[in-house]
């Protein structure tokens, strides 16, 4: 999927389910910000927090100096929302498609999946006991202790009640990206070996079969050599566009064929029971959702496949998202903003750091010590602990791995 599910309809959904404007704004952005968090650089702290350093994270990596030194949880590859600046460079190591890949957009359905580079995704479903359902329990658990005044590790009950709408927000992501990946595997293996056969416009119901093959020749020529087969990368964001259906054929013969607006709608009713779940709102939930979902289907109808970045679609899609849900005050995503907002202050790094991470190239380090802002720190929290819960506690640190391998 794409920002206008992971941002849009999650906004339009949580706003409808019960929650405020102000903390809908919130888990929508951080359910598309799995999207967009592509930080691999080693970050040089000096105000990192004690919830950073728990047991079994690896998060931090310790003290240099006066400093800490922090590896990023890599969830997106989205550089600076571009998608013509894709980082396939991370994507294509071993390391980013078990760390970021499969956890955080191919999630597996179950433990024994766990590492098999030739799982399929399956749609989930709210209740299913699949893994992403009881990570959103959890979550479920923790935002409803936090409106009881929880304030688990941090200190105060406003920063676990924001740390517990973020993971909303990024376990969201997960959850939706079952349905859009379903089929896929987010690793480089033979099972993500599939043809395009057909491509329907829902909107126009115009055969687009030529454009998007087009579309998918041009995209593959990014790559020089041998072409990688990682999710629905042979057929480009044909699954994440919410106004099409396709069909493709995949390696062994089988034949697949979707709706992503019908699939996408249909994700859209489990997220809703969720989110209304949260709000301990259960009644009349039919009702609402017959409402919900004509207005869902009319937005998702919107073609923003010609958009090569996520601001000009954020400009395509307001406008539409605004005029059919008018009880949403604002539909605005500003990926900038969120991200100048991480870093509070910098600093030239002192000689004594700078001697002590001489051996770690340039490119995967910072250049500078930073203040970083609250929630950078819960995002790399909430993230970690997805991990955690697939991987149990491993050392995941870009360089206490040995670096992209």
């Amino acid at each position: 999927m794409d920002i206008a599910f992971h941002y849009f309809a999650v906004k339009a959904l949580a706003v409808s389910a019960g929650f405020s404007e102000k903390d809908a704004q919130f888990i929508a952005e951080y359910s598309q910000m799995v999207d967009d968090f592509d930080y691999y650089s080693l970050w040089f702290c000096n105000n990192v927090p004690d919830y950073v350093k728990q047991d079994g994270f690896d998060i931090s990596d310790g003290n240099i100096g006066s400093v800490h030194a922090l590896n990023p949880v890599q969830t997106g590859f989205l550089a600076d929302g571009h998608i013509i600046n894709f980082d396939y460079i991370h994507f294509l190591s071993n390391r980013f498609q078990r760390l970021t890949c499969a956890p955080f957009h191919f999630i597996y359905l179950n433990k024994k999946d766990i590492d098999k580079t030739d799982y399929r995704v399956y749609p989930a479903v709210m209740g299913d006991m699949s893994l992403i359902w009881f990570m959103m329990k959890t979550a479920h658990d923790e935002y409803r202790a936090a409106l009881d005044g929880a304030i688990g590790i941090y200190g105060t009950n406003d920063t676990f009640k924001r740390k517990t709408l973020m993971k909303i927000g990024l376990l969201l992501h997960i959850f939706a990206d079952t349905t859009a990946h379903q089929m896929f595997s987010g690793f480089n293996d033979n099972v993500n070996e599939v043809e395009l056969l057909r491509v329907i416009n829902n909107n126009t119901n115009r055969d687009e079969t030529e454009k998007y093959k087009s579309m998918i020749v041009e995209f593959l020529k990014t790559f020089k050599s041998i072409v990688p087969k990682i999710g629905h990368m042979m057929i480009e964001h044909v699954p994440d566009l919410t106004h099409l259906s396709f069909e493709m054929i995949c390696r062994n013969g089988t034949h697949y064929t979707r709706s992503n607006t019908a699939d996408f709608i249909t994700c859209g009713k489990e997220i809703f029971r969720f989110l209304s779940w949260c709000c301990n709102e259960t009644t009349n939930l039919e009702d609402k959702w017959i409402d919900i979902q004509n207005k869902l289907g009319r937005c998702f109808l919107t073609d923003i496949s010609e958009c090569s970045d996520e601001k000009s679609m954020v400009n395509m899609l307001k406008p539409v998202w605004a005029r059919e849900f008018e009880d949403v005050k604002c539909f605005d995503f500003d990926l900038e903003k969120i991200r100048n907002g991480y870093e509070l202050k910098k600093t030239a790094l002192t000689n004594d750091i700078i001697m002590q991470v001489q051996n770690i190239p340039e490119e995967y380090r910072n250049s500078v010590i930073t203040t970083a802002s609250q929630d950078f720190y819960l995002f790399n929290v909430c993230a970690e602990e997805v991990l955690v819960n697939l991987y149990g506690n491993i050392l995941n640190g870009l360089f206490l791995k040995g670096g992209l391998t």
